[in-house]
């Protein structure tokens, strides 16, 4: 797997497949944290695999 970084804390994954090149799909996730007016820290993801 790697992170690319994306600004602001967000950033994106892609997962190496041993089909590449093979494969017709593509696999890719997204996350960003920021934090809430109280000072918690807050992720949101498009629900893929787990960071």
């Amino acid at each position: 797997m790697r992170i690319y970084p994306c600004g602001s804390g967000s950033f994106r994954q892609v997962y190496a497949s041993e089909h590449a090149g093979t494969a017709t799909a593509t696999v890719a996730s997204w996350s960003t944290w920021f934090k809430d007016p109280d000072g918690n820290t807050i992720a949101i993801d498009n629900g893929g695999a787990p960071s």
